[in-house]
């Protein structure tokens, strides 16, 4: 058996095409944790999530991860009307139970003892089908020029490893951009050359006058891993300002799962997903014209991941997107680029 914990996160697409056909055609068992949905699409004959809904914890199906969606939606179904009708139900034992001891009739205490049953196994349902996620919402500065960033000509290269010649492009509101590439050939360094990061080689980058641009950048490299979560989220402030208002820094916290006993701890405590959840909140702070977006979705869970893709498809500006996920990509992208070498 051969145990693969998010093997695509940081490959390529021709690399994870490749990984598919491999475990389709392996002759060993593997097991795999794995947020891409395409490739759970793709790989899988039977999918398991771990979620405190589930009895157990746990909740499998045979098939891949369309399948178990189908499966899963039927299965929440049913245990909303299952909620539904127990709660039917006790509401005419509340009736019951509030009357004077002697008009409940014989045997009281034996449906007594069946009432408190049914009180806890409601308790049980609402628990579960109380679900908790992430509240992803980032703010556009309402600006209308119709051309953001224009790009003539710009080349860059790292010695004699030339990563893109003669690229132009103009990224103008609502349009989403989806930058193609095997892994090192400039996809990321295309994106510092737009923030202004680093310079081109040659070429004319412009942007517009007082231009907000927010960088998600892959590495976390804006997150020193000594901070704690609260230096991290509202630079040790009790508050933030958010959409002009200000919030106490424990509900914010909250928005991204993150408990409150969770303020004083340090980053490199976080795991991957959390860590980039830590990320999501600060951009969110700021006020953009366009997102630069290196890998957003690699170690989110698929329900945030879902999250953060309603969000970007109603963000009134624009969005430079890198990703290997396709399904991401397929959603929310209106033009791709494919930078060439010559």
């Amino acid at each position: 058996v051969v145990l693969f914990d998010e093997p695509t996160n940081h490959l390529d697409l021709r690399s994870v095409l490749w990984l598919e056909g491999f475990l389709r055609d392996a002759p060993f068992a593997w097991v795999v944790v794995s947020h891409d949905r395409l490739f759970l699409d793709r790989t899988a004959k039977r999918v398991l999530e771990i979620n405190p809904m589930y009895p157990g914890h746990n909740h499998g199906e045979t098939g891949n991860y369309s399948v178990f969606m189908e499966k899963r939606f039927v299965y929440l179904k049913d245990m909303q009307q299952n909620a539904a009708s127990l709660a039917n139900k006790l509401r005419k034992e509340d009736i019951w139970l509030s009357r004077q001891p002697k008009a409940r009739g014989t045997k009281s205490q034996a449906r007594i003892d069946a009432a408190m049953n049914m009180k806890a196994e409601m308790s049980d349902l609402n628990s579960r089908l109380r679900t908790s996620s992430s509240d992803i919402d980032f703010q556009n500065s309402g600006r209308k020029s119709k051309q953001l960033v224009v790009l003539k000509g710009i080349s860059k290269a790292y010695g004699e490893k030339k990563l893109f010649e003669e690229l132009d492009f103009i990224i103008g509101p609502k349009m989403v951009l989806g930058i193609l590439g095997d892994n090192g050939t400039g996809k990321s360094t295309l994106l510092k050359v737009i923030q202004g990061e680093i310079p081109a080689d040659s070429g004319e980058r412009s942007i517009a006058p007082n231009l907000e641009l927010v960088y998600f950048d892959q590495g976390r490299e804006s997150l020193n891993p000594e901070w704690t979560l609260k230096r991290a989220i509202s630079d040790g402030h009790d508050s933030v300002i958010f959409q002009d208002r200000p919030i106490h820094v424990a509900s914010w916290i909250r928005r991204f799962q993150f408990k409150v006993n969770q303020l004083d701890q340090k980053l490199s405590f976080l795991s991957g997903g959390e860590q980039a959840k830590v990320l999501i909140s600060r951009l969110m702070l700021r006020r953009a014209d366009v997102l630069l977006l290196d890998e957003p979705n690699n170690d989110l869970d698929i329900d945030t991941l879902e999250i953060l893709e309603e969000s970007l498809e109603d963000f009134p500006g624009a969005i430079i997107l890198i990703s290997h996920d396709r399904y991401l990509l397929e959603r929310l992208c209106t033009h791709f680029l494919r930078p060439i070498r010559s």
